[in-house]
């Protein structure tokens, strides 16, 4: 009589496939929502820092001075920097958008984080014609909704206009601000 060999896996080989499959799925979600965050945090500072340039470009421009804040309805500065953005040309230097003041653009709310507006003497930023600005130096600070402080930049913005991005000068994977201090959200 002849043995007859089945080629079958075992039900244990089954089940460490489907635990090695499920372990590398975690691993590639949990990197994918890393990536994720820190994708969108690149965008959000870049798409600011976009803002701020126009901003500045636009008071040369018009030769008047640009307001950029945050807005509930369009036509009011608050300091509500979770909502919507506005920059404009204000004629009136009021920080209020008036008939003849220019829009220039609105930048929607963030769906993943928010802005913190840190440093400047009044809850917006005026570029003047010459591409100053009129308080003293300041930072608009990204923070992401889940308050990881490791995806949240800033836009550091000197009295003279010049913008530029945190960096990570310790290397401990967050950003500091002008005065070396890690970003906090």
């Amino acid at each position: 009589m002849k043995i007859k060999y089945s080629s079958g896996h075992l039900l244990i080989e089954w089940l460490i496939c489907l635990m090695l499959i499920i372990t590398f799925s975690l691993f590639a979600i949990s990197n994918h929502s890393n990536m994720n965050n820190r994708v969108y945090a690149r965008q959000a500072i870049a798409n600011m820092q976009r803002l701020l340039e126009l901003s500045k470009a636009a008071a040369y421009h018009y030769q008047n001075t640009v307001t950029l804040c945050a807005t509930e309805d369009g036509i009011h500065c608050n300091n509500a920097w979770h909502g919507k953005i506005m920059a404009f040309v204000d004629y009136g230097q009021t920080a209020t958008f008036e008939n003849h003041d220019i829009l220039l653009q609105i930048q929607p709310t963030l769906t993943k984080g928010y802005w913190q507006f840190h440093g400047f003497k009044q809850p917006y930023v005026q570029f003047y014609y010459q591409g100053q600005i009129q308080a003293n130096n300041g930072m608009l600070q990204y923070c992401p909704n889940n308050h990881q402080n490791q995806y949240s930049h800033g836009l550091i913005i000197s009295h003279t206009g010049r913008i530029r991005i945190s960096q990570d000068q310790d290397q401990d994977g967050i950003d500091e601000d002008s005065q070396g201090r890690s970003l906090q959200c």
